[in-house]
């Protein structure tokens, strides 16, 4: 699996061609996919010549270990406390945002934390195309390799509980067993809830 280094000068070039400063990005897959990360809760900012990685004390040691070419920031509660350290120096520069990933009420909070910053430490936050999803639909080999593992798991559970499954079980167990096979088989989680349909519920 190539590393985020790799991706994180991708994006750079990206950046670039889209005539931007830096991106922050906070979509959870989109964050794991620049920086490694896989706790639920952080941003990423990538710049020309910087990456931070910002996340609460939870996950400290987990970011030190996940990211560690990666600046880390350690938040404090309240995104007013945050945000300023993550955009430190970046006072003038262009920093683009998910806009399909960030709710009005952050981008508000965004752009007042912002407003109440001096003058010369201000950054512009630009709506940015979905760069970091151009980038992950080209596939790497190791990505490739994983989805056919995935695949392969899927179908292994699926064969393996047909094989026991017997006429008392309901669909919640079905699913169940279908899902902690695929856990046992060293799967990190199911892609989407496990659908089972049986009986009236078969068509």
């Amino acid at each position: 699996m190539p590393s985020p280094a790799n991706r994180i000068d991708r994006l750079r070039e990206a950046l670039d061609a889209s005539a931007l400063d830096g991106l922050l990005v906070g979509s959870a897959a989109n964050r794991r996919y620049l920086s490694g990360f896989s706790g639920s809760a952080g941003w990423v900012l990538v710049t020309g010549d910087d990456a931070r990685l910002s996340t609460d004390s939870r996950y400290w040691e987990q970011a030190t270990h996940q990211s560690p070419d990666f600046h880390l920031h350690e938040q404090e509660p309240g995104l007013a406390n945050w945000l300023p350290g993550l955009l430190a120096g970046l006072g003038g520069k262009k920093i683009g945002f998910e806009a399909e990933h960030l709710s009005v009420a952050t981008h508000k909070q965004m752009r007042d934390t912002i407003a109440k910053m001096p003058a010369p430490q201000r950054p512009a936050l630009l709506q940015s195309d979905p760069i970091v999803e151009r980038m992950r639909a080209t596939k790497e080999a190791g990505e490739i390799d994983a989805i056919q593992r995935a695949v392969a798991l899927g179908d292994a559970a699926f064969e393996a509980i047909s094989a026991r499954i017997e006429p008392s079980w309901s669909e919640t167990r079905v699913a169940w067993e279908i899902e902690r096979y695929a856990r046992e088989q060293g799967a990190e989680a199911m892609s989407f809830d496990t659908i089972v349909g049986g009986g009236p519920w078969g068509a």
